[in-house]
């Protein structure tokens, strides 16, 4: 990687007006009461302090990550500088799911686990270092396992279409971080979306009925606050029904709206599997019905897809063990 690529990765994107924030929240027509929430929201959101900042390892490894002329010695070495990553990695691969032996080097655990895995422990480890001193009173544990879940079935989805980067992973990585902003800095607002009944539909459906939209819109100003490419911005931001609100249907295997539509399956697959919000989030019993799912198998496929959700889940769970351990 040049001597530039590295720059960039260190430089804070300015951030974005107001009329361009609000443009994220497309959809039906806000109540006054909606729209002063949403307003204040766009406010708080354009506040230095309102998001804590990547770790500078973490916005160096995306960067290279995105150029496809990156070496694996190169990603090593982005990983190596971020010692408390590295022990992450090291835990990871220590893990029972990889045998539970110690391993004594990032090299060794490399050689272990496998580059793409070390990639997805240093991503989600900089993700979860940023948001650590966010909102003490919700269940990390669970949150992170349910973003790692759904974002290692994006990161298998793409794989089944073509040779994906760290784009895949990080989109469902981040799809949900909305929700943490605004229990953060709304607490009290957004309580009764954690407490829905059955007859209620479930956190997405109660977003949409108290403030007139899900978290979607948020995590994506938030990914683009932190200056994540367009690609993650647009799919996260359609990650609910994209069919219905991307401005176009999916044009290649590697476009924004073909990633929106891989994010939407995978937040099902997480659902259904009982790892959602609330135990009612899931309104859909079959995922092979989702538009979201034809829309993907109209494309040529290089491998089956990977929808192995259980195995999925319990690598989440050591990785998060390693991860907030």
């Amino acid at each position: 990687m040049s001597s530039d690529d590295l720059t960039k990765t260190s430089k804070i994107i300015t951030p974005f007006t107001r009329e361009k924030m609000v443009e994220f929240f497309v959809g039906p027509i806000l109540t006054s009461q909606q729209l002063a929430f949403r307003d204040l929201l766009i406010t708080r959101m354009m506040g230095n302090t309102a998001l804590p900042a990547l770790p500078t390892s973490f916005l160096t490894l995306q960067a290279a990550l995105d150029n496809p002329r990156s070496t694996r010695d190169e990603i090593l070495e982005i990983i190596a500088t971020d010692t408390g990553i590295v022990s992450k990695v090291l835990s990871v691969s220590q893990s029972v799911i990889y045998g539970g032996t110690a391993v004594s080097s990032l090299t060794e655990a490399v050689n272990r686990i496998g580059l793409k895995e070390v990639r997805k422990v240093a991503l989600a480890g900089g993700v979860v270092k940023a948001l650590s001193d966010f909102d003490d009173g919700i269940d990390w544990g669970s949150f992170w396992v349910r973003s790692i879940v759904v974002a290692r079935l994006v990161e298998n989805l793409t794989n089944s279409f073509y040779v994906s980067d760290g784009a895949p992973y990080l989109t469902g990585l981040l799809h949900d971080i909305g929700r943490i902003f605004m229990r953060h800095h709304f607490p009290d607002l957004y309580h009764p979306v954690s407490t829905q009944t059955p007859e209620q539909g479930g956190a997405y459906a109660a977003e949409r009925f108290l403030f007139g939209f899900t978290r979607a819109p948020v995590s994506a100003v938030l990914c683009k606050k932190w200056g994540l490419n367009m690609k993650i911005v647009t799919a996260v931001q359609h990650q609910n029904a994209p069919l219905s609100s991307l401005p176009k249907i999916p044009e290649s295997i590697e476009s924004a709206e073909f990633l929106a539509c891989a994010l939407d399956l995978a937040i099902t697959l997480a659902d259904m599997s009982g790892l959602g919000m609330t135990p009612h989030d899931c309104q859909i019993q079959d995922f092979t019905a989702l538009p979201s799912y034809s829309m993907l198998l109209s494309f040529p496929m290089n491998k089956e897809l990977d929808l192995n959700v259980e195995q999925e889940i319990s690598r989440a769970k050591a990785m998060v063990s390693a991860l907030m351990g």
